[in-house]
């Protein structure tokens, strides 16, 4: 179990921890995977993310148990402050790219945003991946997100040729990152998720 501790402005001090999903953490799960993604107001997002939220919920998202938990080099962990689930994050074998782990439905609560939840959430990812043995973390995101792709930049991801996807019939930009867990990382700061 990881933790930070973080101190606010009333000089109260709450420790994040994370830790495996458990099936009591789904809805809030859901939750944030659908709050995160539908914050996000800028054309054509606006129009796809219902349509990326219903088709995840009715696939991986539905039952994480199954889909994350129960299947072998498959996790899912969760970030939890005081008791209640403020960020989440899914890591599955990539199937287009051998010996690398692909990180998935990161989502942290905006309220803890920039405050190193997302990335203990990304170091829980790298550590898994590196006791299955893999040698890269894979992940996409999409080309508008711009501080999402700074943040995996800071983390010492490298970004890859984007690609145009189109989701019934509304066409948007994907950014792929890959990181080498091969190579040595240079002290960067990556604190500010």
């Amino acid at each position: 179990m990881q933790k930070i501790i973080m101190t606010e402005q009333s000089s109260s001090t709450n420790e994040v921890i994370t830790r495996q999903f458990q099936p009591q953490d789904q809805q809030r799960c859901i939750e944030l995977f659908t709050i995160g993604l539908c914050s996000y107001k800028t054309p054509p997002l606006d129009r796809i993310q219902p349509i990326f939220v219903e088709m995840k919920l009715n696939s991986d998202m539905g039952n994480i148990q199954q889909n994350y938990i129960d299947k072998h080099q498959h996790n899912f962990w969760v970030a939890e402050l005081n008791g209640i689930v403020v960020g989440c994050v899914g890591a599955c074998p990539d199937v287009n790219k051998i010996g690398s782990l692909e990180l998935i439905r990161m989502s942290v609560d905006a309220s803890v945003r920039r405050k190193g939840v997302a990335t203990l959430l990304i170091q829980k990812v790298e550590s898994f991946a590196r006791e299955e043995r893999f040698t890269k973390v894979s992940l996409t995101t999409l080309v508008m997100m711009v501080a999402a792709c700074s943040f995996y930049e800071r983390c010492g991801y490298t970004r890859k040729e984007a690609f145009k996807v189109s989701l019934k019939g509304i066409d948007v930009q994907v950014q792929p990152f890959v990181k080498d867990l091969n190579e040595i990382s240079i002290g960067r700061r990556v604190s500010e998720d």
